[in-house]
């Protein structure tokens, strides 16, 4: 029993001291809603079909989902004009998650900034805000970030 213990703890000796530092990624995703932070503890993200799908997910299950319609690094911009909407990315607040689609906002101005891309190891950092609207409630996201995310195809 001594004889396993010893190796278990030499092995385990041995894998910590064979990672690097270049290894080890802190994915984190927040933002500001109306003021107040808001910060993923699940984060989900998905590169399907020319586009890259991120979602966050808070302790009290407030939602945020992020649609890029590309997956190269760059700014992508939302704009509703008066005669046409220019759809380079989506976003959706979910208050609750599991809140009907009715009481969710939909972003209808904002950038997102996809800054790093890491296709090696399947990372994605980035900036975003925007505003999002239900009924006639408007909200503010702001100062949003993502950071090495591990997205899977």
């Amino acid at each position: 029993m001594k004889t396993i213990t010893i190796f278990a703890f030499f092995s385990l000796l041995i894998l910590i001291s064979s990672c690097n530092k270049d290894d080890v990624f802190e994915a984190s995703m927040s933002a500001s809603i109306d003021g107040t932070s808001w910060s993923a503890v699940t984060r989900v993200t998905k590169k399907t079909n020319g586009k890259f799908i991120i979602t966050g997910t808070s302790t009290d299950q407030k939602v945020i989902v992020l649609t890029v319609y590309g997956v190269n690094e760059g700014t992508y911009e939302l704009s509703a004009g008066m005669d046409s909407v220019d759809f380079q990315f989506s976003a959706v607040y979910q208050p609750e998650a599991s809140s009907p689609s009715e009481n969710n906002y939909l972003s209808k101005s904002g950038t997102i900034k996809i800054s790093k891309l890491d296709t090696e190891n399947q990372r994605i950092s980035g900036t975003f805000n925007f505003s999002a609207t239900k009924l006639s409630e408007t909200i503010t996201i702001s100062n949003g970030e993502f950071k090495d995310l591990k997205y899977s195809e």
